[in-house]
């Protein structure tokens, strides 16, 4: 609204947004199958999501964390889809465009596969 807003690669921007998007959505809709009680949700959110977001560049650079750190951070996939909308929008880059597509189309077609066969199943489907 103040300042005009540049998109660094528009396609790549809309790759990770959609693929970024997809993928949370089947995460969440594998939850919503196992999870008997809200309760059971939070357990994700708490001990899993919290602490991947906190060591994924969402709240600092890589170059600002240990360099002891640095390696075991670039294994952790939100790493990969913060940086790849880091890089789409500023073309600030910190890790490897490529592997980060990659890792999100696969994590997002193996995601997809599993939500199919859990409907085929009927897994944790009430009736």
């Amino acid at each position: 609204m103040f300042t005009p807003i540049r998109i660094f690669d528009p396609l790549l921007f809309v790759f990770f947004i959609i693929a970024t998007s997809f993928t949370f959505a089947s995460i969440g809709i594998i939850v919503g199958l196992w999870a008997k009680e809200f309760e059971n949700v939070e357990v994700l959110t708490v001990f899993i999501l919290t602490p991947l977001a906190f060591l994924g560049g969402v709240f600092n650079p890589l170059s600002a964390i240990p360099p002891a750190l640095q390696g075991a951070i670039q294994l952790n996939p939100i790493f990969h889809m913060v940086n790849g909308l880091r890089y789409s929008m500023t073309g600030i880059n910190e890790g490897s465009i490529p592997a980060a597509v990659l890792l999100l189309a696969a994590m997002s077609a193996l995601l997809f596969y599993v939500n199919l066969q859990l409907f085929k199943k009927g897994w944790g489907l009430r009736t």
